[in-house]
């Protein structure tokens, strides 16, 4: 072969390892590109979504997904709102179209269809709670057979924070940062670490309490985060003394077998100091806490117990032993146990509404039951 045909068949060599290299660097980046933007959720339910990218809108069911949305500035991914009641449909939604001029007021959950869904919206995912409140399972299959796929996170109790940073990653993908998140996390941790402070300054190691949710007639137990707020501020959850208490769970049924015996003994052994009892989000009035209280378990079976009898029973509403406002709750906490933590209560609820737009209440947070009468606390 002469010198000629040589150099140009090295040449043609050269091209064809060139070309090569860079299909295989266009190859790589796709993957890398790929690898970049997906991402994995595992909802409340424990089901595990897979994702391209961020997903541009969803549906809501219920209260407590579209004010997370509004905390982390989501407005505009909100495509449409279920509620789930029929009975507040109409004043829930007077309360959350200001915030959500673009969303489209839905169906009640039960009655909302794939076809409403998909001809309104046009998009993929629900996100509903977890197990109260939510779509039922045969709605969610009907779902599934047209394409929308149902994301469980409560975005309020025990997960709350879970459950933003989730909506976070649903909404820019993963590892991003919302500095509307650290806004409200600096917000909320800012009160928090005053109150702890001012509550290390008075010595409360020595005293318990119970947490009761009574809406499912259960007792909080100390992995609860309710529980975890309480100690915060305030010596410990009586339910550490239960001796082989379930603990899979963050609660305990009240009318469980064996366990009245085991708190009425714990109690008489070493008297329980106070009672904290989440009502609902609507506990607002006196005579509200008054009927919550004396149709409860608690007031019917548990009335012998040392901080009933004294009066150290505390009537919640709802929203501030969980949710957005739950740092608002752990300064009642402190305020109840006689730690002067300096804040206005009402005023942090007025800052709170300013700073999101929303329009919570400014009064009844907490109510006192002594002899069954309810009385409204106030802290400034």
């Amino acid at each position: 072969m002469d010198k000629s045909k040589i150099i140009a068949l090295a040449a043609v060599l050269i091209i064809v390892i060139a070309a090569a290299a860079v299909l295989l660097t266009k190859d790589n980046g796709d993957d890398a590109k790929e690898t970049d933007t997906s991402f994995t959720i595992i909802d409340g339910k424990g089901t595990e979504f897979k994702f391209d990218g961020p997903i541009d809108g969803v549906v809501s069911v219920n209260t407590n997904i579209p004010q997370a949305m509004k905390i982390l500035g989501y407005e505009k991914q909100l495509k449409g709102i279920s509620f789930y009641s029929e009975k507040t449909d109409k004043s829930n939604w007077e309360l959350f179209q200001p915030l959500f001029p673009d969303a489209t007021h839905m169906s009640v959950t039960k009655s909302m269809t794939a076809e409403e869904i998909i001809q309104k919206t046009g998009v993929k995912y629900v996100i509903a709670p977890v197990s109260k409140m939510t779509v039922q399972d045969d709605k969610e299959a009907q779902y599934k057979a047209q394409g929308i796929q149902v994301i469980r996170l409560d975005c309020n109790g025990d997960t709350t924070f879970e459950d933003y940073e989730k909506l976070i990653t649903l909404f820019q993908g993963k590892d991003a940062k919302n500095e509307k998140y650290e806004e409200y996390n600096e917000l909320a941790n800012g009160v928090i670490n005053n109150v702890v402070s001012k509550a290390k300054e008075i010595d409360t190691s020595d005293k318990t309490f119970f947490a009761y949710m009574n809406s499912k007639k259960a007792f909080y137990n100390q992995t609860s985060e309710i529980s975890k707020n309480i100690e915060k501020v305030y010596g410990k959850n009586a339910t550490w003394s239960i001796s082989g208490l379930d603990l899979n769970g963050i609660s305990n049924d009240a009318t469980a077998d064996g366990l009245k015996e085991s708190i009425i003994a714990l109690d008489a052994e070493k008297k329980v100091d106070k009672f904290f009892f989440r009502g609902t989000s609507s506990t607002d009035t006196a005579e509200q806490a008054e009927e919550a209280w004396s149709k409860s378990i608690i007031a019917k079976n548990y009335s012998d117990l040392s901080c009933v009898k004294s009066g150290e029973v505390y009537v919640f509403d709802s929203d501030f032993m969980s949710g957005p406002l739950s740092y608002i709750g752990i300064v009642l906490y402190a305020e109840i146990c006689g730690i002067d933590t300096g804040y206005n209560t009402k005023t942090l609820v007025e800052d709170f509404n300013k700073l999101y737009g929303f329009n919570e209440k400014t009064s009844g947070f907490v109510f006192k039951i002594a002899d069954g009468k309810a009385t409204e606390l106030t802290f400034s």
